[in-house]
């Protein structure tokens, strides 16, 4: 079996098999990629062989300083989150992965009853570029670094947002917990 390295160097020289051993061996990885920001099978697979296709045809912007699969993997999560985007097909907050990724790892102390449902209202309850913000660090799981790329901001600054939107979050939390009791 050929590596990914010699099936790309393959690729750019136009090898029409190349490409089929790469669909083949990615395909299924890409689309699970992709179903976990579209949550519909469908938009998933165009998405997954939109990717793919991408990556076939940019193949000489390829420099091999990262894996092609990290490569790849990036494609597919830009493309399917524009696609998203431009369809206005956004998921639906997937609260349950937000409460994992950031309450629960920040704030165990918190009370869990009825987290999800309180959570996906706060979210909703604040400024739209706070709950981005959240959205694409810990459910799309974006670096702080394609973060700043994103939002042309320093570090330091990414990390301040995302710390007082998390502030904000868990503020409204503890006052609906209050209201509740």
């Amino acid at each position: 079996m050929k590596s990914d390295q010699q099936l790309v160097n393959e690729l750019k020289s136009q090898n029409q098999n190349a490409m089929g051993q790469l669909h083949t061996r990615y395909f299924e990885k890409v689309y699970n990629r992709c179903l976990s920001i579209t949550k519909c099978e469908s938009d998933a697979y165009d998405c997954a062989n939109d990717a793919l296709l991408i990556s076939f045809e940019k193949i000489d912007t390829f420099k091999q300083d990262a894996s092609y699969s990290t490569w790849l993997y990036a494609i597919a999560t830009n493309y399917t989150i524009s696609y998203c985007k431009k369809l206005k097909k956004t998921h639906p907050i997937n609260a349950s992965v937000l409460e994992a990724e950031f309450i629960r790892e920040e704030y165990d102390v918190l009370p869990q009853n009825n987290m999800s449902e309180i959570l996906e209202k706060i979210l909703n309850s604040i400024a739209e570029k706070e709950k981005e913000l959240l959205i694409e660090k810990y459910s799309y799981r974006k670096s702080i670094e394609e973060l700043q790329e994103k939002y042309g901001s320093g570090t330091s600054a990414i990390k301040m947002r995302l710390m007082r939107a998390k502030q904000k979050v868990q503020e409204l939390y503890m006052k609906e917990i209050a209201l509740s009791a």
